[in-house]
């Protein structure tokens, strides 16, 4: 197995065949970015919420595939602290997936696993601390 076939398995919703290819893989292949972009991807398919975020925190700097994945996996573990009431830690997780790829903000905002309310206080949060 490689990488691009473990994406593939990805692709296909075939998340643990995806994460049994990754660790065929050789161990220094198994720390390049786009091995660890299709390891958080499974890890958050799986519920493995602690894991994703972590990876995501060693991919938010590196290349712009990076961050946007890294941004996205924010936005969903944010989803599931918000979904079992940790709304402070679901609001630093959006902040911090903005701040990693600003494009994703615009798809934030119509994030439907977030009440519209939660979500317009988010919106007003972020725009006082942009006049700042």
């Amino acid at each position: 197995m490689n990488i691009p076939q473990a994406q593939e398995l990805l692709e296909m919703g075939m998340f643990a065949e995806a994460g049994d290819a990754l660790e065929q893989l050789p161990d220094d292949l198994k720390q390049a970015p786009a091995a660890l972009r299709i390891q958080m991807r499974v890890a958050a398919a799986f519920g493995r919420w602690d894991m994703a975020r972590g990876i995501a925190d060693t991919l938010r700097h590196g290349t712009p595939a990076d961050r946007e994945d890294a941004a996205s996996c924010y936005q969903s573990v944010a989803a599931e602290h918000y979904k079992h009431g940790r709304v402070e830690e679901a609001r630093t997780l959006l902040r911090r997936a903005i701040g990693t790829w600003s494009g994703l903000r615009a798809q934030i905002l119509v994030d439907k696993r977030f009440a519209t309310k939660f979500i317009e206080q988010f919106k007003e949060k972020e725009e006082r601390r942009e006049e700042f």
